[in-house]
């Protein structure tokens, strides 16, 4: 069994599968860890929980867009689009400017 050490900087973001995480990397690869969603989130305190079933590293998002109160979806670097739960949208989007603020 071959344990690799992922860094926040390989890693666009985790979705959840039950008990299994489903780490996207930057090389377009995909790892599963046998670790939940939460144990991704304390171990990777830099990341946004956008979902009950996602996870993001904020670095790699390429842009975000609200369309109503209740939709909003971010893009990610590989293209693909993350649905932000209704009920998270503004505790999201504050967290990604926070983010986005502690870069400059």
């Amino acid at each position: 069994m071959r344990k690799n050490k992922l860094t926040a900087e390989q890693i666009l973001y985790i979705v959840g599968d039950d008990n299994y995480s489903i780490v996207h990397l930057t090389t377009h690869k995909r790892v599963l860890l046998s670790h939940t969603l939460k144990w991704c989130q304390a171990y990777y305190p830099g990341f946004i929980r956008i979902s009950k079933q996602a996870l993001i590293n904020p670095a790699y998002v390429v842009s975000w867009l609200k369309t109503s109160r209740f939709v909003a979806s971010l893009t990610m670097q590989d293209n693909r689009q993350l649905g932000i739960a209704r009920r998270r949208i503004s505790r999201v989007l504050e967290q990604f400017e926070l983010a986005l603020h502690a870069d400059d």
